[in-house]
């Protein structure tokens, strides 16, 4: 047994010298079969460089110049090989195309231009990470596509068109970091309360810290310049991190024909205007701006209105300069001044006799109805470990004008203090500022207006369920204010009057308590009450607006988890205090949701009753039922379907309501959306 074990061992030893010369053979051919291969590479290396050294001995000094200038190019891109060429052999192939261009190069001069653009835009498609070009990612389609029509059949009154629809939607093309965002609307409504543009299409492509703008659009560069005023043009901001600039071009107001029928407030001469904001801040916060913004009237894009009309073609130029200092982290001091140029007849005559220096900076034609106004502000702040404080300071000069904003208060001067707080583990939040108010800056009005002005915002979570909020203000400003009868007889939220009540709110207070009664597995029960008291003052004196309105609102609502259900009830009142007499409202309201075939179809139904009370009198019944179907058809496709019938029964004269008659109205709707 010994002498076979032996013999096996052996015969395995032998076995293993054979293995081993088989391999140190192999690996003598590998070796000869480099050795072979490389005495090619270097006999065709030596061929190439002999006939580019033999092309260039020919060509002389001109050849000499087009190389360093390769060279050059070569040295200053610091060009790296592609990740398309990281295998050898796709390597090798692009420097015999390499050499090959280089030949080219040495023969026609003018080549040498094309090549360095050619290795300039490689350098810049590297850094601009445009390697997602021509990937099926890189070009994506996003947004929605919508119509909505309605129809409105009515009796004893007719407040909207028979027959009406609206076409809009928002598309954005986005390719290679590049979006360009669409947006157009259409419609065949058209509203006498304004004769400027509805039906529009705009666009704002963005690429990084570029956005540009085209079509109908409105954009902000402070609130004494340009603020949200829709135009019909171009505009760009650029913003990187440093430096922004913002500028913009465009037509602000169509012409609109003076009509002393319809609407004769509403004619405009056709306005354009241009402005340019330049930017700056720093890592720490530090910013200034230099913001510049005019805008003309166009002399027969109308007829001339009658004087009565009090329409003038004008002309207006602004200049704003504003800062921000940031001191020590926590204290910061923010300001902008502003000076307008407004002529308020261009058909006037030019200005003589000197003007101030200042007024030379102003490249409009100065003439005898052209006047200068300011408009100025600060605020300091700091921030301590309890609480924020701030100070704060405006002054606008009486009839200070910007063409630049629709709307614009003038003739003030603000003193104000500013603070937020939060106590007790941040369930209550605490802010408000208190100032003190003046107008008559100029002396020329027979009184003048004093007062202290402030507001105060608190929020408090007492629990989970139970939460608190109240605010308080008697800051002036305008709000549109509507017949408060429209409120009840509103057929829709898209519903559009033709008048418009602007008014300035002196004092308001809204409160409100939400308590969350239980919640189970199965059902969420909420119970909320909200109230709401303002004092009005109506500066035009056309019609009889409420002086103090007071609403209130309690509301139960209850849905179950698994079905979704909804319910709601509520009880609201409401009542109006005028100069000659008050008015209420006091109404019941029921709210039903229900989904079906799988979710996916919700239906809605909501109805209301209401009586109105003037002096003690019953006036009036109001009735509305609203009932609702939405659909949704995978995840791409919505469709609405709406019905809505109201009635007003008169019961006695009214005073202060808009519809002083019975009437009834049925509106139906139907709509479909499209997301992609």
């Amino acid at each position: 047994m010994a002498l076979k074990t032996q013999d096996i061992r052996i015969k395995t030893q032998d076995k293993r010298h054979k293995n081993q010369d088989l391999r140190i053979r192999s690996k003598e051919e590998r070796e000869k079969r480099q050795d072979k291969s490389t005495k090619t590479d270097s006999r065709l290396s030596a061929t190439q460089e002999n006939t580019l050294y033999s092309g260039e001995a020919k060509l002389g000094q001109k050849t000499q110049e087009s190389k360093l200038a390769l060279d050059i190019v070569y040295r200053t891109q610091n060009l790296k090989p592609l990740p398309l060429f990281a295998d050898k052999e796709m390597f090798m192939l692009f420097l015999r195309l390499h050499h090959s261009l280089v030949s080219c190069v040495m023969r026609l001069d003018s080549c040498v231009l094309t090549l360095v653009s050619f290795f300039s835009f490689l350098s810049l498609a590297s850094a601009q990470q445009l390697d997602q070009i021509g990937k099926k990612s890189a070009f994506k389609v996003s947004g929605g596509l919508g119509v909505n029509q309605s129809l409105y059949l009515s009796s004893g009154v007719n407040r909207v068109a028979p027959y009406s629809y609206v076409f809009n939607g928002n598309v954005t093309f986005s390719y290679a970091g590049i979006a360009v965002p669409l947006t157009f609307t259409y419609t065949n409504q058209n509203f006498s309360y304004t004769r400027q543009p509805f039906n529009i299409v705009g666009l704002s492509p963005t690429y990084k810290n570029l956005t540009l703008h085209g079509g109908y659009r409105n954009m902000s560069f402070s609130p004494y310049t340009l603020s949200g005023h829709n135009f019909l043009g171009g505009g760009v901001e650029w913003k990187p991190k440093i430096i922004q600039v913002a500028a913009m071009a465009g037509r602000l107001l169509k012409a609109v024909e003076y009509d002393s029928v319809q609407t004769p407030t509403q004619a405009a001469f056709e306005r354009w205007g241009a402005g340019l904001k330049l930017g700056y801040n720093n890592k720490l916060g530090d910013q200034i701006q230099l913001i510049g913004f005019a805008a003309q009237d166009k002399l027969g894009s109308i007829k001339m209105p009658p004087i009565q009309s009090g329409l003038k073609p004008q002309e207006n130029m602004v200049l704003s300069l504003g800062f921000k200092k940031v001191i020590f982290k926590k204290l910061s001091f923010q300001a902008e001044g502003a000076r307008s140029a407004w002529t308020q007849d261009i058909r006037s005559e030019q200005a003589k006799g000197d003007q101030p220096v200042i007024n030379n900076l102003y490249f409009i034609k100065q003439r005898e109805s052209t006047v200068f106004y300011n408009a100025y502000k600060a605020n300091i702040a700091y921030q301590f470990s309890f609480m924020n404080l701030g100070f704060g300071f405006e002054h606008i000069d009486p009839g200070y004008r910007t063409l630049g904003a629709y709307y614009f208060n003038s003739d003030l001067e603000n003193v104000t203090i500013n603070a937020s707080t939060s106590l007790f583990k941040k369930k209550v939040n605490i802010s408000g500022s208190l100032g003190r108010q003046r107008d008559n800056l100029d002396k020329t009005k027979i009184t003048q207006m004093k007062r202290t002005v402030g507001s105060l915002n608190v929020n408090y979570a007492a629990t989970k369920r139970l939460n608190f909020n109240a605010s308080y203000s008697n800051f002036s400003s305008y709000t549109n204010v509507q017949p408060i009868d429209r409120r009840y007889l509103q057929l829709s939220s898209n519903d559009r009057f033709d008048t418009l009540s602007f008014v300035q709110i002196s004092q308001s207070f809204n409160g409100g308590c939400t308590y969350k009664i239980n919640e189970s597995d199965h059902a969420v029960r909420n119970i909320a009450l909200n109230s709401s008291f303002q004092t009005t003052a109506n500066k035009q004196n056309t019609q009889i607006t409420a002086q103090n309105m007071g609403n209130a609102t309690l509301s139960y609502t209850q849905s179950w988890k698994k079905s979704n259900i909804s319910l709601g009830f509520s009880a609201n009142g409401n009542n109006s205090q005028y100069t000659t007499g008050t008015s209420q409202y006091a109404g019941l309201g029921l709210n039903a949701s229900v989904p079906m075939f799988k979710k996916k179809l919700r239906a809605s139904l909501n109805a209301n009753a209401n009586n109105n009370y003037e002096k003690g009198k019953l006036t009036a019944q109001l009735f509305s039922v609203g009932n609702n179907y939405s659909l949704k058809g995978g995840k791409h496709h919505n469709f609405s379907l709406g019905f809505r019938y109201t009635l007003r029964n008169k019961i006695s004269e009214s005073e202060f309501s808009r519809y002083n008659k019975t009437f009834s109205e049925f509106l139906a709707t139907l709509g479909y959306n499209f997301t992609f």
